[in-house]
């Protein structure tokens, strides 16, 4: 199928960034998309081609799907996805400190800085209806 090979050739071009953003969708509406399927495609195949790492990062690709195919959805921010992924590297130090037996300080300090984080991220998500 045509449509299939070159859809694949304009995300190759985006993934090795030949094309913006922009440029890549431009090209998918050209092949009869409408704008949010490839928004969508874009957000799928290029976007995402780092995977997902946080629960909102996984969030914002569904919340991406359901717009394009004309579902009620709502708009991730940037600032929530900065605040989950800061919410995820503390979670992840605190693991990592906890398996090299770190000292009680630096714990207690990485347990605090979750803490807050957590709810942080909590009012965000409440700030935005998400």
């Amino acid at each position: 199928d045509t449509t299939a090979l070159t859809r694949a050739l304009i995300i190759k071009g985006a993934k090795e960034e030949k094309l913006t953003r922009d440029e890549t969708i431009e090209l998918l509406m050209r092949k009869n998309y409408n704008l949010e399927e490839a928004e969508y495609i874009y957000d799928l195949e290029v976007g995402a081609a780092a995977s997902p790492e946080t629960p909102m990062e996984f969030r914002a690709l569904v919340e991406s799907y359901r717009r394009s195919q004309g579902l009620e959805y709502k708009d991730i921010p940037t600032e929530v996805l900065e605040a989950s992924k800061k919410l995820s590297e503390l979670r992840s130090a605190l693991s990592q400190a906890r398996a090299r037996k770190a000292p009680e300080t630096e714990l207690s300090q990485l347990q605090a800085d979750l803490a807050i984080a957590e709810v942080e991220v909590k009012q965000i998500k409440a700030d935005y209806g998400l």
